[in-house]
């Protein structure tokens, strides 16, 4: 009887440290969760966050042991740990360019001074688009057999870039000249 008793004081006091175990895990578990999942994500190692630099404020201190109805402007500064800098010209990796639909046939339209201008409404700053550069209207019918087939050829250049600029009002150049024509 006495090995029994032994043996259930140290299977007792065996489950109350892995109860007490437990628990402590689960208590960092939860903190380490809940600093995961909080604004910012950072593990407290980035700094303040926005409420604790509002709340350390001397606006915000001023506020609270007062009765204004307003804490005024409180200062936070910039939480980014360097600035954002875009390239210049063609290659700017942070603006998607414009992908034109369809190809741009030369030669092929009603040419009036509105139409020398092209105007596509877009929401970029770079356009990219596809460019018929050559045309060859070589098809005719085959005459024998084994002998090379006469054929046509478009020469089409894919992703040209171009870089947009502001333009005066067009419709007030047309008006314009459309009065000196007359």
């Amino acid at each position: 009887m006495d090995d029994l008793a032994t043996i259930g004081a140290e299977i007792k006091d065996f489950t109350q440290k892995a109860h007490t175990t437990l628990e402590t895990q689960n208590a960092r578990l939860l903190s380490i969760e809940q600093k995961l999942t909080a604004p910012g994500g950072s593990m407290g190692e980035g700094g303040e966050d926005l409420g604790a630099t509002v709340i350390t404020s001397a606006e915000f201190k001023a506020f609270t042991n007062t009765n204004r109805k307003s804490s005024g402007p409180i200062p936070v500064g910039s939480f980014h740990k360097s600035n954002l800098i875009n390239a210049t010209g063609l290659n700017q990796p942070l603006v998607q360019a414009y992908r034109m639909p369809g190809i741009v046939a030369p030669g092929q339209q009603q040419l009036t001074l509105r139409n020398l201008l092209p105007s596509t409404p877009i929401a970029s700053n770079m356009v990219e688009f596809t460019k018929e550069t050559s045309s060859t209207n070589a098809a005719a019918m085959q005459t024998a057999e084994s002998v090379a087939k006469a054929e046509s050829a478009l020469g089409i250049r894919s992703r040209v870039h171009a870089q947009l600029f502001t333009r005066a009002d067009v419709g007030a150049l047309d008006s314009g000249l459309s009065s000196v024509a007359r």
